[in-house]
């Protein structure tokens, strides 16, 4: 699975996070707090089979969606 940070329920309920007032992230923020925690369970569910599940924060990426801030795009 592939995550971003701004899916962290920590982060969504800190007030003093740059992006904790950020409308454009409603939904987007919502599904990815729902893929880490479905990560979670699928994690959970195969723990007793040599299936491993993992997630992957890229960190942000430079894009129009990110008003061109972190790493470029490759």
């Amino acid at each position: 699975m592939i995550c971003w940070g701004v899916g962290s329920l920590s982060l969504l309920s800190n007030p003093d996070w740059p992006a904790y007032n950020y409308a454009k992230y409603g939904v987007y923020e919502i599904s990815k707090a729902a893929l880490k925690r479905y990560t979670i369970q699928l994690a959970y569910e195969l723990r007793d089979t040599n299936i491993k599940v993992n997630a992957v924060c890229l960190g942000l990426t430079k894009t129009d969606f990110t008003y061109f801030n972190g790493g470029e795009v490759n």
